[in-house]
């Protein structure tokens, strides 16, 4: 017996009138959803988010140091997620900051505000200013895009670095080069970014040791003390000048060439000078402390 042959005729699909109209309907509603709730990758403060931490690995930026500067600037309540994000669709002028639901919206804003003379905006994750930065981007649309708002900045925060040779300096000038509102700044912005405390407390302990060495140098009373000789390689041999032979001292105690004995040595030879001899004859302050025999010399 040979077997059926069954022949599998190939046409149009029919659907009847009812289903047809059923398959619609679920597509309206499919499209009407997606409008309504975009995916994470398309919500404006992960657009932002993306960007920033691109833009930071292509700089080499130290790690959420750009993030914690666009929280500063653009930081909102995400109305979906409930979170504090930076949002692309940001604008301040006039002392007033604007958020926006797309990128058309910020776009038509800043157009209306330049119609009326004011130029001074800033836009977009990093709020850059559009006046001071007049040539950071081709069009007005390309300085709300993400990606090239996030780079620019990152740009602009390498080159106050370069300047300023510290990255909470650096920040501080990112906002304003006045030095108060600078201050202001660093601290909100050290706040927001997880390493940003320890940087800052090596920054103020640096600024404390400046000061320690200032003050060894004002006790020295602008006079070279007989028979102190200059300790360390930094020195200038024979300079007269009490920054030079301060700075030798501290340059080999630091570097391990010179002992804290030496250091103390060379900073109390002007007053055991002035204090020699019958204690009937010393000079005031021979039995007091001086502010350099207070300093601490130990490692």
């Amino acid at each position: 017996m040979s077997p059926r042959r069954i022949h599998w005729r190939l046409g149009p699909a029919r659907l009847s009138p009812s289903l047809l109209a059923t398959a619609l309907v679920v597509c309206v509603l499919s499209n009407g959803r997606a409008d309504a709730a975009p995916s994470p990758a398309e919500e404006p403060g992960a657009l932002c988010r993306a960007a920033i931490q691109r833009a930071e690995r292509e700089a080499r930026l130290p790690s959420g140091l750009l993030s914690a500067i666009a929280l500063v600037e653009s930081g909102r309540l995400d109305p979906r997620s409930g979170r504090v994000v930076s949002w692309p669709w940001t604008i301040n002028a006039e002392g007033q900051g604007r958020f926006f639901e797309s990128r058309s919206e910020a776009v038509d804003a800043v157009k209306e505000l330049a119609a009326r003379g004011i130029r001074v905006v800033d836009v977009g994750c990093m709020q850059v200013n559009l006046f001071h930065h007049p040539d950071a981007f081709p069009s007005l649309d390309e300085a709300f895009d993400p990606l090239a708002n996030a780079r620019y900045a990152a740009r602009f925060l390498t080159r106050l670095y370069t300047a300023a040779s510290d990255w909470i300096a650096a920040v501080g000038r990112y906002h304003s080069s006045t030095e108060e509102r600078a201050e202001v700044y660093r601290t909100r912005v050290v706040a927001a970014w997880p390493a940003g405390q320890a940087m800052q407390e090596a920054r103020l302990a640096a600024e404390r040791a400046r000061s320690r060495q200032e003050q060894m140098i004002a006790a020295w009373g602008g006079k070279r003390p007989e028979g102190a000789t200059p300790v360390g390689q930094g020195a200038r041999r024979g300079s007269q000048n009490p920054r030079d032979q301060l700075a030798a001292g501290w340059s080999g105690f630091s570097s391990g060439s010179s002992t804290g004995d030496e250091l103390a040595e060379l900073s109390l030879t002007p007053k055991r000078q002035r204090c020699r001899g019958a204690s009937r004859t010393r000079p005031p302050g021979c039995g007091e402390t001086t502010i350099v025999e207070a300093l601490p010399l130990s490692r």
